[in-house]
């Protein structure tokens, strides 16, 4: 199916920056079009925070993909773990 969604993004009023996910290059929008239809799909942004990459990546691609944790082989701590 299609998601349609139009070219309006949120911003932060004072810094007049994107609230979500940009691109490096600010004349870019692909990430924020994009991050907008899949919140728009699952009903808004707030149902998209705490979710996890791997499933949004195959939300987009219909492939499975491979999560893999890389440990600190001198503490044993995972890094994600650590924030």
């Amino acid at each position: 199916g299609f998601v349609i969604v139009d070219d309006r993004i949120p911003v932060n009023t004072e810094s007049k920056q994107p609230v979500f996910g940009t691109c490096k290059n600010a004349h870019e929008l692909w990430v924020a079009l994009i991050e907008k239809a899949y919140a728009k799909l699952h009903g808004c942004y707030e149902n998209l925070i705490s979710g996890y990459i791997d499933e949004g990546i195959f939300d987009l691609t219909a492939f499975q993909s491979e999560k893999i944790l890389i440990r600190n082989e001198k503490t044993g701590d995972f890094p994600h773990k650590l924030i």
